[in-house]
């Protein structure tokens, strides 16, 4: 996802973990659920998020963004790989 112009509104969480399939504990970041609106010629996304680390515990938290346009990317590789 491209958000131009976009800037960070609430971002509850400093850290954002990316999944390793290889490494079978490692922590990661997951959207539970998301929100699009738009206000005064801008769009603003809202995500509550889910933190889950090695030990399994979890924290969810909110990551706003506001930008003037959103626009989707695809790229070949956007499938998830499950060993």
């Amino acid at each position: 996802m491209l958000i131009k112009n976009g800037e960070i509104l609430e971002r509850e969480e400093e850290k954002l973990f990316a999944w390793n399939a290889d490494i079978p504990n490692s922590g990661w970041s997951m959207v539970i659920a998301a929100e699009l609106y738009r206000t005064d010629k801008k769009f603003e996304i809202h995500f509550l998020m889910e933190n889950r680390n090695e030990y399994e515990r979890y924290t969810v938290w909110y990551l706003t963004f506001r930008g003037t346009d959103i626009q989707e990317i695809i790229t070949p590789n956007n499938e998830f790989r499950f060993k």
